[in-house]
């Protein structure tokens, strides 16, 4: 939770926009709170449109809440890039 605040306070701070990037931001979070913390980054994305969220993850679940939230407004524009053994498979 530290940390998803220091990444509201970078994204809120910035006046022309800027690039964060995400490393595993759910990882060891249960269903319901990376739901949340998805929201949470799409509520950011949404009154800070010049940011660009960097999200590397394996859960697709929470891909799927980025792309497809469940407040029924848009979600992000996932650009999905897959490695296997250090190469791109597909993107």
């Amino acid at each position: 939770r530290l940390g998803l605040a220091r990444v509201i306070l970078k994204i809120r701070s910035q006046k022309n926009g800027s690039i964060v990037f995400l490393d595993q931001p759910t990882e060891e979070l249960d269903e319901k709170t990376e739901g949340e913390v998805a929201q949470i980054l799409l509520n950011e994305k949404r009154a800070h449109p010049n940011t660009t969220l960097v999200i590397i993850s394996h859960r697709e679940e929470f891909i799927e809440a980025l792309r497809h939230p469940k407040d029924g407004l848009e979600g992000l524009d996932v650009q999905a890039v897959r490695f296997e053994k250090g190469k791109i498979i597909s993107s």
